[in-house]
């Protein structure tokens, strides 16, 4: 009975781990994001067609990193990459950032948040890689939707 438990329990605590990182990334963002927007207009400093460009190089950049997330999981799936603690931070951190841009008003917003969760990283890191980390393809699945 406790073989079967352990990698549930692994399962909810990744799951309220990574919510807790989204409900301080939010309540960040909150504090300095928006408060600098409410002091500066950009549209004054900048012409529309500048925000507009930079809005797309911005999207480029998230397009690239999560791309770079999917070879991440790919590789590490295959353990061609075992022990890269940067790689693992470096998911959780793209994960949390994007569940905080994520619209989460709709159900789909709150179902694509929880496919979010960085499994296999979080598992890496807390648990040493057992047995619920495979089930990571959903989270490279919704990194394919992100781009």
């Amino acid at each position: 009975m406790d073989s079967v438990y352990g990698p549930i329990l692994e399962l909810i605590f990744e799951i309220i781990l990574f919510l807790v990182l989204v409900g301080i990334g939010t309540f960040v963002y909150n504090r300095t994001i928006l408060s600098y927007d409410k002091m500066s207009n950009s549209g004054e400093v900048l012409p529309e067609d500048e925000i507009h460009t930079l809005k797309q190089v911005f999207y480029l950049i998230i397009m690239s990193l999560a791309f770079i997330d999917i070879l991440y999981a790919i590789m590490t799936s295959q353990r061609l990459i075992n022990g890269l603690f940067y790689f693992i931070i470096f998911d959780i951190v793209l994960s949390v950032f994007l569940a905080v841009a994520l619209d989460k008003s709709s159900w789909k917003g709150k179902l694509i948040l929880l496919l979010l969760v960085p499994f296999d990283s979080l598992n890496r890191l807390l648990f040493n890689f057992t047995v619920v980390s495979y089930i990571d393809i959903i989270h490279v699945l919704v990194f394919i939707y992100f781009i």
